[in-house]
């Protein structure tokens, strides 16, 4: 080992203690309790790929019922099949053969920082390479993504492995690591825009494209065995999801997110860098334009500053302009000092201030307290298990962030509130003898649908759960006469 570490350039040493601090950091802080929709979703179709199964298996007496399919699970006649592609459950069902789920998005997280600077050394200087990479990897959304179980930074992370295998000329590689990453989030596919310009200046696009075919391939035949056709995902129709009213305002809210979560040096040296003469500085453009556009029509988004994680694969593209922004300015600076033999200790220094950043990227998360926050995720498991305390085994939860806790955590049934035949679902189990319960999340107290299973239920407040400024508990009863 100590030969090895002697062999290292101190570039290469600095780079390899930011892999590991990030691993160490990002695996404390990781997700270590699931709830919601895609935290769960994700979690369940690894779970049933280590299983070697696809559709989630669902109790037959409530089978019939879209409410009893849980988010990440889309009702189909063939039964409750899997919403979201299928790369990011299978690296979580690999590494759940060794129950390391948790891990994954931490050790991607902090491996992209060591994409970023294999990346950057081929054409900047050293130093600069390796304070980009360490500024990237504890920037808040990337330091966010690298702690929770969602595929953004699988996303992220696989698109900094396919150009950096593009760099050393393994083609068939690089082109078979983005096609699986189209599986991980179908819309990886924004990034042969910028591709395309490489691929065409080095005459690689016809073999490419014939590697790329193979995994796409595969996934398309992945979606016509479960869906009926290539082309569909079970994300289904998402058109309505697109709108132009929405873009100003998204437009503004991820412009101002974006700089402020660089910081305004790193974003004007990012801007600096695309005004610097250098081969690949409208490959970067197009690599991160299409991801903000696309997002900017996006319904969802424009409150939380997390929302920006829809951009992170685009984002790395960012850093790696602002690298030869650096330089250039280093450049000017350097040519203006009076004396030759101050120009090592103002290169350090420079260094340094740019580093500095990292401190603004701890603090930034700190304020926004969704970052470095121990136990994520435990609010879904408290509340669970309290329910459980007091709901007989067997009996069925009705909620929307709770439905998916509530199968992993108890021996309760769950069924989704969201879905109209969740009163249907509900009387078929009370008139069965097992008990009823709603979890309300209190977004949700004068939903149409809530009102409307209190409504019909005679029902009994208990005591509220002290989550989220208290979770409202009601147990149903059958209506009179029935």
């Amino acid at each position: 080992m100590r030969q090895i570490l002697n062999r290292l350039h101190p570039t290469e040493l600095f780079a390899v203690v930011v892999l590991v601090t990030a691993c160490v950091v990002f695996t404390h802080y990781r997700q270590r309790f699931v709830g919601g929709a895609d935290l769960y979703g994700y979690h369940e179709q690894g779970a049933g790929i280590r299983a070697g199964r696809v559709a989630l298996p669902l109790a037959p007496d409530i089978a019939a019922f879209a409410a009893a399919v849980p988010f990440g699970y889309v009702p189909t006649e063939s039964g409750a099949l899997p919403q979201y592609p299928p790369g990011f459950p299978l690296l979580l069902a690999i590494a759940g053969l060794v129950g390391g789920e948790g891990l994954v998005t931490p050790f991607l997280g902090a491996l992209s920082g060591l994409l970023v600077f294999l990346i950057l050394r081929r054409s900047v200087a050293p130093w600069t390479a390796a304070v980009c990479g360490a500024l990237w990897t504890f920037c808040p959304i990337v330091a966010y993504s690298s702690t929770i179980l969602m595929s953004d930074m699988v996303s992220a992370t696989l698109l900094l492995t396919v150009w950096w295998l593009y760099l050393r000329g393994n083609i068939a590689l690089s082109a078979l690591v983005l096609g699986f990453s189209f599986t991980v989030r179908p819309t990886n596919v924004l990034f042969l825009v910028a591709l395309l310009l490489p691929l065409w200046r080095d005459r690689q696009w016809l073999r490419y494209a014939c590697w790329l075919a193979l995994p796409c391939a595969a996934y398309g035949l992945y979606n016509h065995l479960l869906f009926g056709a290539p082309w569909r995902t079970g994300y289904g129709g998402i058109g309505n999801e697109f709108q132009t009213g929405i873009f100003t305002s998204h437009l503004a809210f991820y412009s101002h997110q974006t700089v402020r979560q660089l910081g305004w040096p790193v974003a004007a040296l990012a801007l600096l860098g695309l005004c610097t003469r250098h081969r690949d500085r409208w490959f970067h453009l197009l690599w991160f334009a299409p991801f903000f556009v696309l997002y900017c029509f996006w319904l969802s988004g424009g409150d939380r500053w997390w929302w920006t994680r829809f951009l992170l694969p685009g984002y790395a593209a960012l850093f790696l302009l602002a690298a030869p922004g650096f330089e250039r300015l280093q450049a000017w600076v350097l040519a203006r000092l009076p004396r030759p033999d101050w120009r090592p200790p103002a290169q350090v220094a420079l260094l340094v201030l740019l580093g500095l950043s990292v401190l603004y990227y701890v603090r930034l998360a700190r304020i926004e307290q969704d970052v470095w926050v121990e136990q994520k995720g435990i609010d879904y498991y408290y509340a669970v298990r309290r329910l459980a305390e007091v709901a007989p085994p067997g009996s069925y939860a009705g909620s929307i962030e709770f439905a998916g806790s509530t199968r992993l955590y108890t021996d309760l049934g769950a069924f989704l509130t969201f879905y109209d035949d969740s009163l249907a679902l509900a009387e078929s189990v009370l008139r069965s003898g097992r008990e009823v319960y709603l979890l309300i999340e209190p977004w949700r107290q004068e939903d149409p649908l809530v009102r409307r299973l209190l409504g019909h239920f005679p029902h009994e407040r208990l005591a509220d759960i002290p989550v989220w400024g208290g979770l409202p508990v009601y147990r149903l009863h059958l209506p009179p006469g029935r």
